[in-house]
């Protein structure tokens, strides 16, 4: 009787494991590519300046350019990852018109850094979207002199704080949904300011926050304005470029 309850809890245990949900652990991954493309094994070492071949860095993972990669990157699809961090890299990313969303599900409170030391080939229609899954995160972004298409800020409804580290260049728009935009008092461009459904905020500090869009309303908070707070601090807001229509202002 006894060797039948041992092994009844034997099968159990083994169902239960199965059962259980499975926990996705974060994963380093390291750029070795030159000419390669973001979703070639060829690409990635789980070292830096080690041997290629680790799978490609997906959702969980944090990724590393660092001084031991060689040669440019060119995203060849639409990517989500869990950080970025480019110290060191000395060539450049290309998002050849596609999108790159960092998404960090841990507890709030815990900072992740995405830096960029260059970034090219960027258009209207590229955009870095900051994420929270679980609940509220911050992210400490550096730009490293790279030049952006779109920021979304919170579009997977959890909130989400991004403080600037340093200056930040946009052709396109800075699109809030969720959580927190800190400016940090740097310099920054955007073409527009667009709002959707939520609940974020914009701090300014003493920035200066260059719109370039050259028609229409550069500054809408009026339109999904609901949940909107501008912490304009003493900054300054500039319409700047080659004007094809009247501008509008809209909202406070």
């Amino acid at each position: 009787m006894l060797i039948y309850k041992k092994y009844f809890f034997f099968l159990f245990t083994i169902v239960l494991f199965l059962a259980m949900p499975k926990i996705s652990l974060a994963a380093s991954r390291y750029w070795v590519g030159s000419g390669t493309t973001w979703s070639d094994t060829a690409s990635w070492s789980a070292t830096s300046g080690g041997s290629s071949g680790a799978s490609v860095p997906g959702v969980s993972d944090d990724v590393f350019f660092d001084s031991n990669s060689t040669g440019d990157s060119s995203l060849n699809a639409s990517i989500s990852i869990r950080s970025l961090d480019m110290t060191g890299y000395t060539h450049h990313l290309n998002f050849n018109n596609l999108n790159m969303t960092l998404t960090f599900a841990a507890n709030g409170g815990t900072n992740v850094t995405a830096k960029f030391a260059h970034v090219q080939n960027t258009s209207a229609t590229d955009y870095l979207a900051f994420n929270s899954t679980t609940s509220p995160s911050s992210y400490l972004f550096t730009s490293g002199g790279g030049s952006f298409g779109g920021i979304k800020i919170g579009p997977a409804g959890v909130a989400t704080t991004v403080t600037l580290q340093d200056s930040f260049n946009s052709d396109d728009s800075l699109y809030l949904y969720n959580g927190t935009l800190d400016t940090n008092s740097q310099a920054v461009t955007f073409a527009e300011l667009l709002l959707f459904p939520g609940t974020k905020t914009l701090t300014l500090g003493n920035s200066i926050l260059n719109l370039i869009m050259t028609s229409g309303t550069p500054w809408n908070a009026v339109t999904n304005g609901a949940g909107f707070t501008l912490n304009a601090g003493t900054s300054t807001i500039k319409y700047t470029g080659t004007f094809t229509s009247d501008l509008t202002f809209a909202g406070n």
